[in-house]
């Protein structure tokens, strides 16, 4: 399993899984999305390159989700898949360099839903016997 959504009164809580922390990282965006539009009937027709920092794995996946959100706001980008690489340097300082592929919307995709911002409420990063496992809550 590589997601699930969780109940939640208002918003939408998300549970990701994955081997390594990419895989992590790539799932929680591809539930993120999932939630607007089905990701797999997006044309790889684009691609986009984000680099991003931060002091904490789940500060980057804050800041991950936000970027994502970023590039729908403002590029009205859709995503069919993503390939992420995380690296640790040091004791505080974690960089993400992605791969972003999908398209522009348009009227060949229904979307769904919405998802305004991503949020700090629920969001813990654990790792599992299988890999890792993450909880958050996105805001709709």
């Amino acid at each position: 399993m590589k997601y699930r959504y969780l109940p939640h009164t208002a918003d939408a809580k998300i549970e990701a899984f994955g081997k390594d922390l990419n895989e992590l990282f790539k799932n929680a965006a591809l539930a993120t999305y999932n939630i607007m539009v089905e990701t797999q009937k997006v044309e790889p027709l684009k691609e986009i390159e984000i680099k991003l920092n931060s002091e904490s794995i789940e500060s980057l996946l804050y800041d991950w989700i936000e970027e994502l959100l970023f590039y729908l706001d403002t590029e009205k980008f859709l995503i069919n898949n993503t390939e992420v690489k995380i690296k640790k340097s040091g004791e505080n300082n974690i960089s993400l360099k992605a791969t972003l592929k999908g398209d522009r919307i348009s009227k060949k995709y229904e979307l769904g839903g919405s998802v305004k911002s991503m949020t700090y409420n629920c969001l813990i990063i654990e790792k599992t016997k299988d890999g890792f496992r993450t909880i958050f809550v996105v805001d709709r």
